[in-house]
């Protein structure tokens, strides 16, 4: 297989993951904005053509643009990371990515909050801090 540009691997680290209240509220307006975009009609019609190739009946061409020169295309300051702490920017980074990608080169990709195997990796525990009360954080 071709190298994959879009492919991102972060360091492996064994510290202790402490994420601070301001880091939390960051990652919580992100998460919620990737659920809205989840949950748009459009995300289960691409779903649908995109699955319809491996069903012999495609419909059209797919578009998914994956080298994206992320360092060149900051645009009002959409994709500057906020949170301080190291496993939370990582989170941010990939929340903003794809938040970003799906206002302004969506393509035929599918913002969904199950996301890939690896999308799962870094953005469960995200989804799993939204779960909890404000209390229990």
């Amino acid at each position: 297989m071709l190298h994959d540009p879009s492919h991102y691997t972060p360091a492996v680290s064994a510290e202790e993951i402490v994420v601070s209240s301001a880091d939390k509220d960051v990652l919580r307006r992100l998460a919620e904005q990737k659920a809205e975009i989840s949950s748009l009609p459009v995300q289960q019609e691409t779903t649908r053509l995109w699955t319809a190739p491996n069903d012999m009946v495609p419909e059209r061409p797919m578009v998914w643009a994956n080298e994206i020169c992320w360092n060149e295309m900051e645009h009002n300051e959409e994709l500057t990371l906020q949170c301080e702490g190291g496993w939370a920017r990582e989170q941010e980074r990939v929340l903003r990515h794809e938040i970003y990608q799906w206002n302004h080169l969506p393509g035929d990709i599918v913002v969904s909050t199950r996301g890939s195997n690896a999308q799962r990796r870094f953005t469960a525990p995200i989804l799993e801090l939204l779960s909890r009360p404000i209390s229990a954080l």
